[in-house]
């Protein structure tokens, strides 16, 4: 199986140790953009079994402390729609985006793939957003949206392109902070990374089905 892994910054790379022969490593920046250009691009040149994006994430959930590390069952494209008298509506709630045949009812990016199904970790829902914030109201009306408990500024790139390109995917993240905290010292960046790292070789040792 080639397997090809992903992750946003170098820092988050670095922190997943020695990875087995068959993974190739790819840091694809900050953000949607970026994320799917590059992996795209790497999809293009080589065919892989399996995508990996591995990272960090603000959670809304309090049921998660931090440094846990869970599996992302469902993304959203978190901002992705349109404001009107002071509400929200998700792009694939309007006439504006045709849901039928590529994603699942409402944009939800769901992944049903047999190696995230494998994967024994807490499975969560997950936005992708452009902005993050201190802004609680906005950080309030985009959790009650999507029903969300992490955040992370790739993640629905990833379920994007390899649904698209129907390529088995899985979005491991660790959590290093509360959504809306920017004060740095209270978050847990380092040991999010150790326990990413822990969990994904574990992963990979297992193998796949």
């Amino acid at each position: 199986m080639r397997v090809l892994l992903i992750t946003a910054t170098e820092l988050e790379m670095k922190a997943l140790g020695e990875l087995p022969a068959n993974i190739d490593c790819r840091v694809t920046g900050v953000g949607v953009p970026s994320t799917i250009y590059q992996l795209q691009k790497a999809l293009n040149n080589q065919s892989y079994d399996l995508v990996i994006q591995a990272g960090i994430a603000g959670a809304f959930s309090e049921k998660f402390q931090l440094g846990d590390v869970v599996k992302v069952k469902a993304d959203y494209f978190g901002e992705l729609g349109i404001r009107e008298n002071y509400e929200f509506a998700p792009l694939f709630k309007t006439h504006l985006a045709d849901v039928s045949g590529r994603f699942y009812p409402d944009g939800i990016l769901v992944n049903s793939c047999k190696e995230y199904l494998r994967v024994e970790l807490p499975a969560v829902a997950a936005i992708t957003v452009n902005l993050v914030t201190d802004d609680s109201e906005h950080n309030n009306s985009v959790q009650n949206t999507f029903s969300a408990d992490i955040e992370s500024m790739e993640g629905a790139g990833l379920h994007f392109v390899c649904s698209m390109e129907k390529i088995d995917f899985l979005q491991i993240r660790a959590i290093s902070n509360r959504v809306g905290e920017r004060d740095k010292s209270r978050w847990q960046i380092e040991q999010a990374l150790e326990n990413l790292g822990v969990q994904l070789r574990r992963i990979l040792s297992i193998g796949p089905e």
